[in-house]
């Protein structure tokens, strides 16, 4: 059974309430949202917890519980090593304040790799009209084509490609390798209690394992950023019409055919034959559809 290893030890970015417990859309929970992307998995659920832990643990009692006397002072990754199943199992390992959709949790399963983690190659966009310190603390990532080459906080703006959105798929493997790290390291170990989950996954990487990337395209949420979660929700014009599709009864929402344009130069008449298939040989209405277009601070629909 895979194991989800929700990392919510730490204090929220912003506000009182526990990030796990705030309210998004119909008043769920985020981590109602998260259990939902998992569900198909029927994971063994563990939090590990710090902050407000009795609230956490009074609204999911169902879970298994490890808790970081230490979450104060340490990160996220001194909080997955806390909790590293025993014996060493699959792991799907999330920060706690993320949103992500069921699509990206099967496109880490079915990607190769000892460690396969989602990243965002859109990031840069994420950050527009906010703080420099941000884009700079973020955990930025450096691959090329689905291979990581690099990841980490300090990495040069100039190099990193993507941003780790906090969602990564450890193999049994690679479970048992940060085992032998924590206890080479010692418990009190200083670098380890300030790690975050890209210095656990860098110190795989240089170890030999082969770390993947699956690319989101912008399409998750992180709980501090409005914008972001309205995208998350609502999603692209042709994602929110498919997601709308079987919900509407008052009016009809007609067939689409949706494309990157890195699909459609890759393979233009396949996409032309799906056209033809699905919508058939009258005139067509072509819209364009891109999580950037609509945004709390600009709009470039077109």
């Amino acid at each position: 059974m895979t194991k989800f290893l929700i990392l919510g030890a730490g204090r929220p970015f912003t506000g009182e309430l526990h990030t796990a417990l705030r309210s998004v859309g119909n008043s769920a929970h985020v981590l109602d949202w998260s259990l939902r992307a998992v569900s198909f998995l029927a994971p063994s659920c563990h939090f590990v917890s710090g902050y407000q832990a009795e609230n956490v643990r009074a609204a999911y009692p169902e879970f298994n519980y490890t808790y970081n006397q230490d979450w104060d002072t340490t990160r996220a990754g001194w909080s997955l090593l806390s909790a590293l199943p025993e014996p060493a199992k699959e792991t799907l390992a999330s920060y706690s304040d993320i949103l992500f959709h069921e699509t990206t949790v099967k496109r880490l399963f079915a990607a190769d790799g000892d460690v396969v983690v989602a990243v965002d190659s859109q990031w840069r966009s994420r950050y527009a009209g906010r703080h420099a310190e941000d884009l700079q603390r973020c955990e930025k990532v450096c691959s090329v084509a689905e291979s990581i080459t690099l990841l980490g906080t300090n990495i040069d703006l100039s190099q990193a490609n993507a941003e780790f959105v906090g969602l990564a798929r450890f193999s049994a493997d690679a479970i048992k390798q940060l085992s032998e790290i924590y206890k080479l390291a010692g418990s009190e170990n200083t670098s380890l209690k300030q790690a975050n989950l890209t210095h656990l996954i860098e110190l795989l990487r240089i170890r030999g394992l082969k770390i993947t990337a699956v690319d989101v395209q912008g399409d998750w949420a992180e709980l501090n950023e409005p914008a972001d979660l309205a995208r998350f929700i609502l999603g692209t014009k042709a994602q929110t019409l498919s997601r709308l599709k079987q919900m509407v009864t008052l009016s009809r929402i007609e067939d689409q055919v949706s494309f990157t344009v890195a699909q459609w130069y890759k393979n233009t008449p396949q996409w032309v034959s799906e056209i033809q298939e699905t919508l058939g040989q009258g005139r067509l209405i072509m819209r364009s559809s891109a999580l950037s277009e609509d945004g709390f601070l600009n709009s470039s629909a077109g």
